[in-house]
This record gives C-alpha cells, sequence and structure tokens, in this order.
C-alpha cells in the first residue's frame, strides 16, 4: 500500500511538471515580446527545484512504525512550498515579460490612477520590481527556499524524535507484556508448590513493575526476559526455583535503578 502510495505521488508529480512545462515553452518565447529573461529562467529553475522536493516528498518520510504519523507534516512542507514557489515564480516571470508589462500591468495602473494611495503603491511595486529585476527575483525565491529547508529540517526531527520515542515505547511494553505473559503461560504447567508461588511472586513482580524504562536499564531487561525464556522452556522445579529466584533479584534492581533515575530528575 505504501509502495502503491509513493509511485501514485510520483506520478502525479511528474504530470504536473510535463503540464508546467507545456505551459511555460508555449506561453514564453525568445522573441522580444515575450523574452525569456534571467528572472524567467531563475524562477524557471526553483519552481522545478520545487517540482523535485514533492516528488521525493517520501524518501524525506521517518521510516517506522511511526510513518503514518510522520508523512502528512512531510507532505505538506514540500507541497506548501511548491504552492508558494509556483506563484512567486510565475509572478517573476510575468512581471519581467515585455508583453505582460504593455498589456496587463500599464492598463492596471491606468485603471487604478483614480486612487493616490493605490496608484502610489503600484507604482512603487512597478518601480522596485524593475529597478533590478534579476536580483529582486533571485533574493526573493533564494529566501523562501532557504525558509523552505529549515521548515523540513525541523520537521524531519521533530517526526525523527517521535519515531525514537515511539520505539522506546515499544521496548518498555515488551519488557513487561511478554515477560508477564510468558510467565503466566508457564505458571499454568508448574505443579510443584514452592517452584509455582516463586513464579508467581516474580510473575506479580514484573506485572505491577513501572511500563517506563531508561536506557541504563536495557541490558538488565534483555537477561531478564531471555531468563524469563529458559524459565519457560525449562522443567526440572529446581532449576525454574533458581532461575526465578535470578530473576527476580534482576527486576528488583531494574527499578531500584529506575527509581533513581526518577528522583534526579
Amino acid at each position: 500500500m505504501k509502495r502503491l502510495i509513493s509511485n501514485t505521488w510520483s506520478i502525479v508529480a511528474v504530470i504536473l511538471i510535463l503540464l508546467f512545462n507545456v505551459c511555460f515553452f508555449l506561453l514564453t518565447t525568445d522573441d522580444v515580446d515575450m523574452g525569456r529573461s534571467i528572472t524567467t529562467w531563475v524562477s524557471y529553475g526553483f519552481i522545478h527545484v520545487a517540482f523535485l522536493f514533492l516528488l521525493l516528498a517520501p524518501a524525506f518520510v521517518t521510516k517506522g512504525a511511526s510513518t503514518r504519523d510522520t508523512a502528512p507534516s512531510v507532505f505538506y512542507v514540500c507541497i506548501t512550498y511548491w504552492w508558494i514557489e509556483l506563484i512567486v515564480g510565475v509572478f517573476f516571470i510575468l512581471m519581467t515579460s515585455p508583453a505582460v508589462i504593455r498589456t496587463v500591468i500599464n492598463p492596471l495602473i491606468d485603471i487604478l490612477s483614480g486612487n493616490v494611495i493605490i496608484e502610489f503603491f503600484a507604482n512603487w511595486i512597478f518601480d522596485v520590481l524593475h529597478s533590478d529585476p534579476n536580483k529582486f527575483g533571485i533574493i526573493s525565491q533564494t529566501i523562501i527556499f532557504g525558509l523552505f529547508i529549515v521548515v523540513l529540517v525541523i520537521v524531519r526531527a521533530v517526526d525523527k524524535d517521535t519515531e525514537e520515542q515511539e520505539l522506546r515505547r515499544e521496548h518498555e511494553l515488551q519488557y513487561v507484556k511478554t515477560a508477564e505473559a510468558q510467565l503466566k503461560f508457564k505458571l499454568a504447567e508448574i505443579t510443584e508448590k514452592n517452584t509455582a508461588r516463586k513464579v508467581e511472586q516474580l510473575y506479580d513482580y514484573i506485572r505491577t513493575s513501572p511500563l517506563k524504562s531508561h536506557n541504563s536499564v536495557r541490558d538488565i531487561e534483555n537477561t531478564i526476559l531471555n531468563k524469563v525464556l529458559s524459565i519457560v522452556s525449562e522443567n526440572d522445579n529446581e532449576t525454574i526455583f533458581t532461575q526465578a529466584e535470578e530473576t527476580l533479584r534482576l527486576a528488583e534492581q531494574r527499578n531500584k535503578i529506575l527509581l533513581i533515575n526518577n528522583n534526579k530528575l
């Protein structure tokens, strides 16, 4: 399903790129009237960079169990940048076109000439854009691209942190739930009272242990899980009793370390 979504997204992005290029080369020419200036090619390049990030958006998604949660944020950032860059890029392409200036901008300024304030701002914007359109177009679109990269990096960092938290949560649940389920299964098989009482004591202790874990007890938890598996596979009551005692001491040590770490916070 994820591969199908990724492939569909890629096809849509390629179609958008092709449509833009068809419109671009049909509506702009190399003649004086609709010439392709430096600003036109700069805007064309930035728009394609935005298209490229849109196409590669699935590659920026943090892989793992929480992909369904992290994917939307990455897609939203990429598609937002694409829309902004498309609008800004097309704006600069049109604003540096002699034909557009003659047929659209100048008549628009004439229409707005009755309003002093609007006319002032319209003329000011027009003068600013045409004082050095290449520099203005490059700087503005570079700033937009830079902001996009910053936001994308932040979003990916947050997504990575979310993924790590989920992995930690899965590990925490694995320790208590796996050990609890294995010991409960073994209790039903044990007939010797002392051994059953010791395994039940271990079962109750682990079942009521804190779910929240810490890196400092990862090795102990893995050792406990391995010992629980040994208890489950063992048939000798004396060996089971000894292993249950050792495992209980490790579980107590794990909880004490967690308590010390929590008190430090």
